[in-house]
């Protein structure tokens, strides 16, 4: 499906959910280094061996998105939110380390212009 045949049947189903998560990219990241925030995305790590991922701060205009990022590769992948931006119900996080099975990953959504709240944790450890 292209991306024309994307906006068109999101502008059939609306703006609900399901519109939104038909509409959501795959991105799939092979090397270290920043995930991107401007958009609403499912990300898969695809690197070859170990993933040294980073997180900005969302910013303000990011408030609401919603990142999904999950390993793709039987790796302990690092996802590092600059800044202690994480809030997964505990103190001082900033560190998201996949365990070594594919599928392992967290979603998290931009609550504020300085905070990623933890949505959901698939085998992830954090710290």
């Amino acid at each position: 499906m292209n991306q024309t045949d994307t906006d068109k049947l999101a502008g059939i189903l609306g703006s609900g959910d399901l519109a939104a998560q038909i509409a959501t990219p795959v991105l799939s990241l092979a090397v270290n280094g920043a995930i991107p925030i401007t958009r609403d995305a499912f990300i898969l790590l695809t690197k070859a061996g170990v993933a040294a991922m980073t997180v900005a701060a969302p910013g303000a205009a990011n408030i609401g998105r919603v990142l999904s990022i999950y390993g793709a590769t039987a790796d302990q992948n690092t996802i590092t939110f600059t800044g202690g931006t994480l809030r997964s119900g505990a103190a001082g996080v900033t560190t998201v380390t996949g365990a070594a099975a594919i599928g392992s990953g967290i979603t998290v959504k931009a609550v504020t212009a300085t905070t990623w709240q933890l949505v959901a944790n698939t085998l992830a450890v954090i710290t």
